[in-house]
């Protein structure tokens, strides 16, 4: 008996601990070794009692929320699919028809094929393991809409890894919005659904447009479900970032066939400050902001208007990025980008451009010297080398451009030509 109510006390302590480092991770501080004590006091509880199931459940929803915790801060988290993956597995054999295992497994199955995708270019065979613990729930409850929505998520992975290939793809996406839809008629309508389904949506756009067809039905859906999402849950700010990316990826295309893209940059930028307000202290926030400004900007120049107040907010957004996280490679990048507009537009109205061109070339080299190697990073290096009579260190910027970006085969081909002739120049 003492044994017993040893492990329900290390159970105590380590909830206790979870809910600490939930809130930790909402102030942004760093939880992952609050979430490890919990881990270990789980433990502890089933050390003392082996068959204690909550204390199993215990321990995988740590290392889930651990690594959701890990990839916020940026850093590796496949141990921890890997360590929820183990721990539910051991329920499962314990408790074969438990849905909730099987569908917290499915999630666990499902991210870890996120990562392979990111680090791997494949999501491997993780999201079929994902997909079988999402039907192994749907044979027993043919009308689970948790488990229909997980099944689509871990098919919505797959077929976005697809989108760029030759491949036929787009069957893919009907079965995940027959899924999400079914999910939602079956009365499964939380946010993630929504948020999920947008992304899907948008995954699905680019897969149009990549193929030659037009993009914007699929661009409007996925707006809609973004604002589902708000509507149900208006306080959480990825929802307000995501539909900003659709709205700029809109008015590009937009813009690329011949229309007036610039009201959906301006969405863009509102929704931006609308996940700012939510999302305090985070830089990536505000770079995303500086990012669609610096667009806005860009457009608003090729209809001869004055893109100065976009770059200059743009400029303060990256500034307050930096302040935040000074080591934030990505606001040195889009900073330097900012500065490379700020001065072509200084150039272009027969201002001295260079003061501003040598503070883009700063945080350039800056970028680069904390590890970046982003090919639009090498390219507008190569461009400002280039106004300054640079030719062979603009050659070697755009080299690397190539080497690391990715281009559409008519900008490489003139990039690739541009590099012969500051070559030439440079030896001449």
């Amino acid at each position: 008996m003492a044994e017993a109510d040893n492990a329900a006390e290390a159970r105590r302590r380590a909830a206790e601990l979870l809910s600490r480092a939930d809130e930790e991770q909402k102030r942004r501080i760093d939880p992952a070794p609050t979430y490890q004590r919990a881990i270990d006091e789980y433990q502890e509880a089933l050390r003392l009692s082996p068959d204690d199931a909550d204390a199993r459940r215990g321990i995988a929803d740590a290392h889930i929320k651990r690594a959701a915790a890990e990839a916020a801060l940026h850093r590796d988290n496949i141990k921890e699919w890997d360590a929820a993956i183990a721990a539910l597995d051991d329920l499962i054999r314990r408790e074969p028809k438990n849905a909730d295992a099987h569908l917290d497994r499915s999630h666990a199955w499902a991210m870890r094929g996120l990562w392979e995708r990111e680090h791997r270019n494949a999501p491997g065979p993780s999201c079929l393991r994902g997909i079988e613990d999402a039907e192994a729930v749907l044979r027993l409850d043919p009308g689970n809409g948790s488990a229909l929505a997980h099944r689509a998520y871990a098919r919505f992975i797959v077929a976005e890894s697809r989108v760029l290939t030759p491949d036929d793809v787009l069957p893919e996406f009907q079965r995940v919005f027959s899924d999400y839809n079914a999910a939602i008629e079956h009365g499964y309508r939380a946010y993630d659904v929504y948020f999920n389904r947008a992304m899907a949506h948008r995954a699905h756009a680019v897969a149009l447009e990549v193929r030659g067809q037009d993009p914007l039905v699929a661009y409007g859906q996925a707006i809609a479900d973004f604002t589902e999402a708000i509507r149900l849950d208006p306080e959480r700010p990825p929802a307000y970032g995501e539909r900003a990316n659709i709205h700029q990826f809109k008015g590009k295309y937009l813009l690329k066939t011949g229309r007036d893209g610039l009201p959906d940059l301006e969405e863009a930028i509102r929704d931006l400050g609308e996940n700012i307000a939510r999302s305090a202290g985070d830089p990536v926030a505000h770079v995303s902001r500086a990012h669609a400004r610096v667009h806005a900007a860009t457009l608003r120049m090729g209809h001869g208007q004055n893109p100065m107040p976009d770059l200059l907010k743009a400029l303060s957004d990256c500034g307050e990025a930096i302040s935040l996280d000074s080591d934030f490679i990505m606001a040195y990048e889009v900073r330097a980008r900012i500065f490379l507009t700020k001065g072509q537009f200084e150039h272009l109205t027969g201002g001295d451009a260079r003061p501003t061109l040598r503070l883009a070339l700063k945080d350039a080299r800056h970028a680069e010297a904390r590890g970046s190697t982003s090919g639009l990073l090498y390219l507008a290096m190569g461009e400002i080398h280039e106004a300054f009579g640079e030719a062979k260190e603009a050659a070697r910027a755009y080299q690397l451009a190539v080497k690391h970006g990715t281009f559409a085969l008519e900008a490489l081909q003139a990039l690739k030509e541009k590099i012969r002739r500051m070559l030439e120049f440079g030896n001449g």
